[in-house]
């Protein structure tokens, strides 16, 4: 996974949103496209399509003009931030997410918070946090 291209996403996102453009353009990779599907999945995005070697975004508005999410924010560059057991999950996804999600890589693929909270952790052997959306 290459962190540059995710951190270029992220800003390319959080710049459209503060500018309020309806699209941007992103290149296409694999992560960014299982990020953007995360991201629409959560209803934060509109939605995106593949054309030839980029991504086109359609961003999300409320009734307000304001944008679904306020912020996206990078938390793992090259350094581990882990999740190994269930007290890891509560004590990091509940004490400190007022308001958004994360998203994570785990050893069953890419989940965001929400799905985390739905699914058993039986099957998680752990993760290391990706992404903060906040609304």
């Amino acid at each position: 996974m290459s962190f540059v291209l995710l951190a270029e996403l992220i800003s390319q996102l959080n710049l459209a949103s503060r500018r309020k453009l309806k699209s941007i353009k992103v290149k296409y990779n694999k992560t960014n496209l299982k990020i953007l599907f995360m991201l629409q999945e959560e209803q934060c995005i509109l939605a995106f399509m593949q054309k030839d070697a980029y991504i086109l975004v359609y961003l999300k508005y409320t009734s307000k003009n304001s944008c679904v999410f306020k912020s996206i924010k990078l938390i793992s560059k090259n350094k581990k931030i882990g999740i190994q057991s269930r007290k890891d999950y509560h004590n990091f996804f509940y004490k400190k997410n007022r308001s958004g999600f994360f998203i994570l890589l785990t050893n069953l693929g890419y989940f965001s918070s929400n799905d985390l909270n739905l699914l058993s952790l039986e099957n998680v052997i752990g993760g290391k946090l990706l992404l903060r959306v906040v609304y």
